[in-house]
C-alpha cells in the first residue's frame, strides 16, 4: 500500500497502535543524499513555573528523569539519548508553552503495583480502570495539570 503526501508516493507499513487496534505508518524515504527528511522523533516541549518541583514530582513516582544540570531548564521525562521525550523548559526563562496540557504515556509492568505505590507516597490517584481497548490504564494529573497515562 502507498500513502500519497503533496504528489511524493510513501510505502505504508501496516501494524499495530499501542492501544492495539490496526494502524497504518508511514515508512520515510531516503533522500538523494541518503539520509531521511526526519530521521527520529525527539520531543515534545512543555513549560513549567517551577521545574524543579515537576521533576522532584516525576522521580516520586518512578517516571525516568534526566537534568543535564542544576538549573532545571531543559529537563527530560525519558532518556534524550533513545528520543521520544518531554522536555520541560522554565517557563519564567522562555514563556509559556503554547501547547497547553499535554498527556504523558508512561509504561508500567504493573498497573495495579504502581497504583498502589504512587498513592502510598500521598498522591491524589484514583484506581485503574478498564479502558475501551479492553487494557487496564491508570489517569491521574501531575503538579501543573498534565495528564499522565500509565498503561
Amino acid at each position: 500500500m502507498f500513502y500519497s503526501f503533496f504528489g511524493i508516493v510513501y510505502p505504508l507499513i501496516i501494524g499495530y497502535n499501542c492501544n492495539n487496534k490496526l494502524a497504518f505508518f508511514v515508512k520515510l524515504e531516503e533522500n538523494e543524499g541518503g539520509s531521511k527528511m526526519i530521521k527520529n522523533f525527539k520531543c515534545i516541549n512543555i513549560s513549567s513555573k517551577d521545574p524543579e518541583a515537576l521533576a522532584n514530582f516525576y522521580r516520586t513516582i518512578g517516571a525516568p528523569v534526566f537534568v543535564e544540570d542544576n538549573n532545571y531548564d531543559g529537563w527530560y521525562i525519558g532518556d534524550p539519548e533513545q528520543g521520544g521525550t518531554v522536555c520541560v523548559w522554565n517557563e519564567n526563562n522562555w514563556g509559556k508553552s503554547t501547547a497547553g496540557f499535554v498527556t504523558v504515556v508512561l509504561e508500567t509492568d504493573d498497573v495495579h503495583k504502581t497504583y498502589e505505590e504512587i498513592k502510598s507516597k500521598g498522591i491524589n490517584i484514583d484506581p485503574p480502570h478498564t479502558a475501551d481497548w479492553g487494557g487496564q490504564e491508570l489517569v491521574f494529573k501531575d503538579i501543573d495539570g498534565n495528564i499522565i497515562l500509565l498503561l
